[in-house]
C-alpha cells in the first residue's frame, strides 16, 4: 500500500514597509512507499523524509 502526500508551500518576502517583494510557491503530490501490514508506521517514517528531501 502506497501513501499519497500532497502539499503546498508558499514563501513571501516583504520589505520593512510590508510591500511584497517576491514570492515563491511549490505545489506537489508525491507517492511514498508504504506497508501493507502497517500503513500508519510507514506514514510516520516516510512523511518527514519527503519534506526533508524537498527543503
Amino acid at each position: 500500500m502506497n501513501l499519497g502526500l500532497g502539499y503546498e508551500i508558499e514563501l513571501n518576502i516583504f520589505d520593512k514597509n510590508l510591500n511584497k517583494l517576491t514570492s515563491f510557491s511549490v505545489v506537489e503530490n508525491k507517492f511514498l512507499p508504504g506497508s501493507f501490514w502497517d500503513p500508519p508506521s510507514a506514514a510516520r517514517r516516510e512523511k518527514p523524509l519527503a519534506f526533508l528531501q524537498f527543503l
